[in-house]
Parts: C-alpha cells; structure tokens; sequence
C-alpha cells in the first residue's frame, strides 16, 4: 500500500481506540500499539511493545514501507467502524452478485476451455506399455478369493 494510504488510514482511527491496535511489519514483527505518537511523511511512533512481550510502553519508529498490515486485536463493530472510517472516501466494494463481467469477456475464454475440455475426452487412453499383458490366446480371470457373486 502507498505510504500516504497508511498515513491516511491511521489518521482516522480514534486516540481512545488505538490501544488495542497491532501493526504488522513485512518481517512479521507484530507490535500492539497503545498510542499512535506521530504520523510523519515516511514512518510513524507508537508507543507500546513488541507482541508476546509484557514490556509495555517502549517507542518504535516504523517505517510505512515496512508495514504489512494493521488490524485490532478485538472485535470491532459494524457501526463503530463505520463511525470510524466514515471519512475514508474509497469507493464501496460491489458483492459478487452485483459485479457481473461483460458477457462478450467470459464466453472466449468459456468456449477454448469447454473444446479443450472435449478434445480431452475424444482420447482413448491405451494400456501402458509396461503393464504385464495376459499370454496371447488366454482370457484373464480372478483369483478364486476376488470372484464376484453372480
């Protein structure tokens, strides 16, 4: 994501929701956040500690470039998220229901995979040639213990 993503997007989140907050770096260092200090032009301050340590309180500079992902480590409700990123102006994601694909895009591909498909079919599979073969002239039968009830 573009640095001024991340700057933008933590600018929305509340101070009093902040504590709480785990950044995720492309190293897969995880910090829980208990304040957001700064947002600067190319990294943020937080205060807080590394996940998994009780050493609560330390400064990290961290850079945006860096940042892999932001989540809440609690549940965030549909109406406190909406509050909270109401001023974040990207356009709503349209359900799979909605968003269809032009016809004339799907049906290309749809028919060189239905013939490829057919053509598939068409082949008859001969035995291998290292399967052992019956001798010439004898029908192959079951074992006494495989033959099938009639």
């Amino acid at each position: 994501m573009p640095i001024a993503a991340w700057a933008r997007l933590l600018r929305l989140i509340p101070a009093k929701d902040q504590d709480g907050l785990m950044v995720v770096t492309s190293n897969h260092t995880e910090f829980a956040v208990q304040a957001i200090l700064r947002l600067d032009h190319d990294f943020l301050i937080i205060k807080g500690r590394l996940a998994g340590s009780q050493e609560a309180g330390r400064v990290f500079f961290i850079p945006y470039k860096e940042i892999d992902h932001i989540g809440f480590y609690r549940a965030v409700k549909e109406p406190e998220f909406n509050e909270m990123f109401a001023g974040l102006d990207a356009p709503p994601v349209e359900s799979a229901g909605t968003a269809a694909e032009p016809e004339s895009s799907k049906t290309p591909m749809k028919s060189a995979v239905l013939e490829r498909f057919r053509s598939r079919s068409a082949t008859v599979i001969a035995p291998s040639p290292l399967a052992p073969r019956p001798p010439s002239g004898s029908v192959p039968t079951l074992p006494p213990g495989d033959q099938k009830a009639e």
